[in-house]
């Protein structure tokens, strides 16, 4: 019988031990789009770091796991304000077409900065469920995401364990 609590140095390949955190992608905002006031829109993360084993989609800008189990999603936008306090700003992450995570901001703008949302959590898939990530912004007037690099907008999803 082997005790578990010796130490161990193994010399060959270990198998069956632990999970893949596979399947797992990550997208991101390569330019600057216009976002209509008060108007729910889907975030378009139009260009991939990664995608392992899951189907994301560059057209429709959703990703499809591909296996069943849990996962954690991480979206985040940046907005240029470019105008006073009380602006609001909605990060929605939708799972089948339905609102499953959401986070509401209650003032992102100030006078001509940019700021950051993020939205996080976890959503049990199956193998053909989809999500996608959809922002709201309310500030009077049409506004743009900052994309100057890949850090500012982007999502990315990867299992934690199948069931």
């Amino acid at each position: 019988s082997i005790n578990l609590a010796d130490t161990f140095a193994f010399t060959g390949t270990v198998t069956g031990a632990g999970e893949s955190n596979s399947p797992y992608f990550r997208a991101y905002i390569t330019s600057a789009s216009d976002l209509s006031n008060n108007t729910t829109t889907k975030v378009e993360y139009d260009t991939l770091s990664w995608n392992v084993g899951g189907t994301y989609s560059t057209t429709d800008f959703r990703w499809t796991p591909g296996v069943q189990g849990r996962y954690f999603i991480n979206a985040q936008v940046t907005m240029d304000w470019s105008d006073g306090a009380g602006d609001r700003i909605d990060l929605i992450i939708r799972k089948n077409g339905s609102n499953n995570i959401y986070r509401r901001i209650g003032s992102g703008g100030n006078f001509g900065v940019e700021s950051s949302t993020v939205v996080s959590g976890t959503v049990d898939l199956d193998s053909n469920d989809y999500v996608e990530v959809f922002v709201e912004q309310e500030s009077g007037s049409t506004k743009a995401y900052n994309p100057a690099s890949s850090e500012y907008c982007f999502w990315e999803g990867f299992l934690i364990a199948t069931y």
